[in-house]
């Protein structure tokens, strides 16, 4: 969102010299061109966005979100383009435009995992025998952009189509919101299962152990000594099994990413550290909620019943 400073793009009717701009209806304080083309990637369809110098209402970042200037020799592809086809800056990106290959040497990889968009400069278009027209704007209006504007737009013959920036954020956002929905209902799901299998290990290592428990009992051992004596061992298990865990957790992770990256899109398989924690820590809070309520069953183990049972 922060790259879009424009309040809208518009598609108008007849195609425009690139240094022209088209006569609208509402005040405007800056607006750029741009022009969108298809090419071949192999078996693949690749979309060239050619953007005019010093472009500033759609700003390109990097993959550290550092914006990349568009100058002549620009040409930037998308961080998923590039890890799916293996290219890295200085590659020479070959692409076949009306029968014709092309070769050029990437400059930047931006940050988007999605989509596979070449983007270079307007100058360029002679190069690929493009005319240097378009009927595509980023326009920014002198007044606060809403459906108002968007109507007196919408309403102009010359206009075509008017996309407001607010509907690319609204439309992103519900795919978010979608995304964020389905992870919620995989970590409750995770926390139930996680939660049922430290309780049940638990109550049955108890259970198990009711003889051995009332010998330590019968020694001398207190309630609190016998207690931090079994949770002591929940926490050490925990321990183990979390050292083992996670990097299977990761292997899991990754493999899953893999799975689900297509051509379309790809999946970070990137780990923070801080979820990593986050995990173990839940894990070892689930823990200890168990020690808690696995208490009362301590206390109820009756000495001389446990004492006199057959092993």
């Amino acid at each position: 969102v922060n790259s879009y400073d424009f309040d809208a793009s518009i598609q108008i009717v007849e195609e425009l010299a690139l240094d022209q701009k088209p006569d609208l209806p509402i005040s405007i304080d800056k607006i750029e061109p741009y022009k969108q083309v298809s090419a071949d990637y192999g078996d693949q369809i690749m979309q060239i966005n050619a953007l005019i110098n010093q472009q500033e209402l759609l700003q390109i970042r990097d993959v550290n979100n550092e914006i990349i200037e568009i100058n002549s020799d620009s040409v930037i592809i998308p961080q998923s383009f590039a890890i799916l086809n293996n290219l890295k800056v200085g590659d020479l990106l070959r692409f076949k435009y009306d029968e014709k290959t092309y070769a050029y040497k990437i400059t930047n990889i931006n940050n988007q995992y999605l989509g596979k968009t070449l983007i270079i400069s307007t100058d360029r278009l002679d190069d690929l025998g493009i005319e240097s027209t378009t009927n595509r704007f980023y326009l920014k209006s002198s007044h606060e952009f809403n459906d108002a504007l968007k109507d007196v737009l919408i309403k102009d013959e010359m206009i075509e189509s008017v996309d407001s920036k607010a509907n690319v954020i609204k439309q992103s956002n519900e795919m978010l919101s979608m995304l964020n929905q389905v992870i919620l209902i995989i970590l409750i799901a995770s926390f139930a299962l996680t939660s049922t299998v430290i309780y049940n290990l638990a109550s049955i290592n108890i259970v198990e152990r009711e003889r051995e428990i009332a010998t330590l009992r019968v020694l001398g051992y207190t309630h609190r000594e016998v207690k931090r004596l079994i949770n002591t061992e929940n926490y050490v298990l925990l321990s183990l099994g979390s050292l083992f865990g996670v990097p299977v957790g990761m292997f899991l992770s990754q493999w899953i990413s893999h799975m689900v990256t297509t051509k379309e899109f790809y999946m970070p398989d990137v780990i923070e550290v801080n979820g990593l924690i986050f995990a173990v820590s839940i894990a070892f809070v689930i823990t200890f909620i168990t020690n808690l309520i696995l208490e009362v069953k301590i206390r109820r183990i009756q000495l001389v019943e446990s004492l006199k049972a057959v092993e």
